[in-house]
């Protein structure tokens, strides 16, 4: 049973988009901000993986 980085991402995000939203009462972050923000992450995520070999 390992850490999966790229869920803790996802969830997280998802969890963020939700409290700002919350926040400010009306959709900011919307569905695209939050794939978006996941993709960047996850993607350096992956890169820093590969430099330094899991």
């Amino acid at each position: 049973m390992g850490f999966d980085l790229n869920n803790a991402v996802n969830d997280n995000v998802d969890k963020a988009k939700d409290t700002v939203n919350d926040k400010a009462g009306k959709e900011v972050v919307n569905d695209d901000y939050a794939q978006q923000a996941k993709d960047t992450v996850n993607d350096a995520a992956g890169k820093l993986s590969e430099r330094f070999g899991k």
